[in-house]
């Protein structure tokens, strides 16, 4: 086999350097440039490429005139070259090309053939199962074309399904566009709906060309799949059961506009729609879905042209009433500023005549409440040279109670700073009490320290003294 690869390696070097750089439009009698097909999107590629195998004197070679094909090579781009399928010409790249198509075909065929009858299998197995389906589905059984003896095809596997005679066609990379036309073409004209079932199939990477070939002349681009999870789910309902993968169009208004993406899903038979045009069946109706977003996004463009338009159109009346309302705020905004200015002047002579009314009020106030000090000052101090007078001097001669007296001078308890106050007047008066003195009242027990949070501590007279 690794000599048939290099072999279709060499070959298709060779192909490349003999691609089509124009084409001839057999409608219009002009010669085309390639690319201006070349350089549209896949799909609208895919479909060209379609239409050329099914109408193939569409586009020929400006030379000789032959039909011309549409090719995918292995860097991913498109290119046209002579349609090998016409007998008679001569052209050295047909030759060539034929060469490379034999030996592809031989290497996939001894690779995709037990895969093959794996699928078919299966596929008639679980339609074998389905209540729905009429009479045993048949493999390779032989559908007739009823306009001529000699048109017919041998399906994968065949059934009625609902009184819908159905094929299953299993597509292998090898299959031929050729065939894939020719299949959609009987089948339509039998009114016998055909559904093409691929063994993988992911839309997020590069799809094969021959699956595009199928994908993109589905009438709602929907690509049918028997993976592993159709597989599990044909299993436990005990009917066939196929992974559809369509397109949905989603509205991005944002951006305004319309952006693609591939969803999935798992299917039975009795989901599938089939077209009436192609007889091909499909799952998510894809092009109605855009069209009606298509509508719906127009409507919304529509929409925004005409308020621009509005916008335009009362633009300067907008502009002169604005002006308008502009001139009148200041004038507003100059009035309301003097209004403010006035009420701000009375305010401060108001708040000036407050103050100084305030100021005097507060200045009699303090000269009163001076005055009042100082009598009471004087009134303490007479009553204080009367208690430190009638007591003697002398801590000796002095009783517990007189030192208790002396020291808390008429408060019931007193905390350390101010008792170490008192203690330092008394000393002044002439009284000789002892440093220790507190101590010493605290051992006879007519002072006690309080209990409790204070700031200072707090020294309390015992009850009697």
């Amino acid at each position: 086999m690794s000599d048939i690869m290099n072999a279709i390696s060499s070959t298709e070097q060779n192909a490349f350097n003999l691609r089509m750089l124009e084409i001839f439009n057999f409608n219009t009698g002009k010669i085309e440039q390639a690319d201006s097909w070349l350089n549209q999107d896949d799909e609208t590629i895919i479909k060209l490429r379609y239409a050329l195998r099914a109408n193939k004197k569409a586009y020929g070679c400006p030379n000789c005139k032959t039909g011309v094909e549409l090719k995918r090579g292995h860097d991913g781009a498109f290119y046209f070259r002579h349609n090998q399928k016409e007998e008679g010409v001569k052209c050295a790249l047909i030759d060539k090309l034929s060469y490379t198509e034999k030996r592809i075909q031989l290497y996939n065929a001894s690779k995709e053939a037990e895969e093959h009858e794996k699928l078919k299998q299966f596929i008639h197995d679980y339609l074998k199962m389905d209540p729905k389906v009429i009479g045993d589905p048949e493999v390779e059984q032989i559908v007739n074309g009823t306009e001529a003896l000699t048109s017919w095809k041998r399906p994968d596997v065949k059934c009625n399904y609902s009184h819908q005679e159905m094929v299953f066609e299993i597509q292998n990379s090898n299959t031929w566009l050729s065939d894939i036309v020719a299949r959609d073409s009987f089948y339509k004209k039998e009114k016998v709906a055909i559904v093409w079932v691929f063994n993988e199939f992911d839309p997020l990477s590069d799809v094969k060309l021959t699956q595009a070939d199928i994908i993109y002349n589905n009438p709602e681009v929907n690509a049918f799949v028997l993976d592993e999870a159709a597989m599990n789910a044909s299993k436990a309902a005990n009917r066939l059961m196929l992974t559809c993968h369509y397109r949905v169009p989603l509205i991005n208004f944002d951006k305004m506009k319309i952006e693609i993406s591939w969803k999935s899903s798992l299917v039975a038979l009795e989901d599938l729609h089939i077209d009436a045009e192609t007889f091909k069946p499909y799952v998510f109706p894809f092009y109605r879905k855009l069209n009606e977003a298509k509508q719906e996004l127009a409507a919304q463009i529509q929409f925004a042209e005409k308020r621009l338009e509005k916008e335009k159109v009362y633009g300067r009346i907008i502009k002169v009433e604005r002006f308008e309302e502009a001139r009148k705020a200041r004038l507003l905004e100059e009035k309301r500023k003097k209004e403010a200015a006035e009420k701000q002047r009375q305010k401060i002579a108001t708040q000036r005549a407050k103050a100084e009314k305030q100021d005097k009020k507060i200045k009699q106030e303090w000269m009163e409440k001076a005055a009042e000090n100082r009598l009471a000052k004087i009134a303490r101090q007479r009553e204080a040279d009367k208690i430190e007078n009638k007591y003697p001097k002398n801590f000796q001669d002095l009783t517990t109670a007189q030192c208790v007296e002396l020291i808390f001078k008429n408060k019931y308890s007193r905390d350390l700073l101010n008792l170490n106050r008192r203690l330092a007047e008394l000393k002044q008066l002439g009284f000789n009490f002892p440093d220790d003195i507190l101590n010493i009242l605290v051992k006879r027990q007519s002072i006690a320290k309080m209990e409790g949070t204070f700031s200072q501590t707090q020294f309390q007279r015992a009850s009697g003294y």
